[in-house]
C-alpha cells in the first residue's frame, strides 16, 4: 500500500513538474502557484524549506529525523536563503524544461520503487 502511495505522489508530481505548477483541491477549491524542481547531485544532511507570505519569510529545518524548526528571524532566514541559491545554482532544473533528465529522474524512483515490491513480496 506504502508503494502504492508513492506511485501516486510520483505521478502528480510528475505532472506538476512538467506544467511547472502545484496544484492542490480543497473542498472543490482548486489553488494553483508556480513551481521549481531541481535535481541536485550534492548529498544533502538535511531537509530545508522557505515559505514566502505576508512579506515575511518562514524557513523550516528538519532535525531529528520527524521533527523541525521554524524561524521568521531575517538574519537566519537570509543565511538559509543564500545557503539554498548555492545549492540551487549547482542543480539541474527539471520543472518545465529538460524532459529528458526529468523523464530519466521519474524513472529512477519509480525503479526504486519496483525494487522494493520485489524485495517485500519475497519476504
Amino acid at each position: 500500500m506504502i508503494c502504492d502511495d508513492l506511485d501516486r505522489l510520483l505521478n502528480k508530481l510528475e505532472k506538476e513538474t512538467l506544467v511547472a505548477k502545484k496544484t492542490h483541491t480543497i473542498s472543490g477549491e482548486h489553488y494553483s502557484s508556480s513551481f521549481e524542481m531541481y535535481q541536485s547531485d550534492i548529498f544533502l544532511s538535511n531537509n530545508s524549506i522557505q515559505a514566502f507570505g505576508g512579506g515575511e519569510v518562514y524557513t523550516y529545518v528538519s532535525f531529528n529525523s520527524f521533527n523541525s524548526l521554524m524561524s521568521y528571524a531575517p538574519p537566519f532566514s537570509k543565511e538559509c536563503s543564500l545557503w539554498i541559491e548555492q545549492i540551487r545554482v549547482k542543480s539541474i532544473l527539471l520543472s518545465d524544461v529538460s524532459e529528458k533528465l526529468r523523464y530519466q529522474f521519474f524513472q529512477s524512483l519509480r525503479a526504486k520503487i519496483e525494487s522494493l515490491r520485489k524485495v517485500t513480496l519475497v519476504d
